[in-house]
């Protein structure tokens, strides 16, 4: 399972940043909901609102009919920084926010973003920050219930992936920090 490390991913946003600010909204907007990249891709302005006194995402659910609200990632450095897409919903209430971007285009462009930041191509697809996403809640809370329904999975079961990741990890390092004497 391909995903990547917060100091890759902070390469792989600032090389978007610099290139192109869609495919960049597209790319934050997939780490920090969790969704998959045709979720992301049918985004319209109107999934953009405030509720409760912040503003929110509405990612509607692949395989089920019901949908997940995601807090709008706020930052001072505008590389992670998901705010833009309050004036892109805006200037396309009814629209899809992403219009003209295709899962395969936003690969080939990945593709094209690692390489120039010294990532192995084959993190080059969209399905990475998905799996980056749930990484990220692992390590922080350890809980298969909280990256399943993050990442709206249809059976719990399917976040013990992750575990298995995470455990490969762990063995990794028990063997490079092993000192035989």
């Amino acid at each position: 399972m391909e995903y990547l490390e917060h100091k890759d991913l902070a390469k792989l946003f600032r090389a978007a940043y610099a290139a192109n600010k869609l495919h960049h909204l597209a790319m934050l907007t997939a780490f920090f909901t969790g969704a998959r990249v045709s979720q992301v891709l049918r985004l319209r302005g109107e999934d953009i609102f405030e509720a409760n006194g912040r503003v929110v995402i509405k990612v509607h659910a692949a395989k089920r009919g019901n949908q997940l609200l995601h807090t709008l990632h706020r930052d001072e450095l505008p590389e992670f920084d998901m705010t833009p897409l309050i004036e892109l919903a805006k200037t396309k209430p009814l629209a899809r926010l992403f219009g003209g971007l295709t899962r395969q285009y936003l690969n080939l462009c990945l593709k094209k973003y690692c390489a120039s930041v010294g990532i192995h191509s084959d993190f080059g697809h969209s399905h990475v920050f998905r799996h980056s996403a749930a990484m990220t809640i692992w390590d922080a809370t350890t809980r298969l219930g909280a990256i399943s329904h993050f990442l709206q999975h249809k059976s719990p079961a399917t976040a013990c992936i992750y575990l298995a990741e995470s455990d490969g990890r762990h063995a990794q390092a028990a063997m490079d920090n092993l000192r035989l004497a």
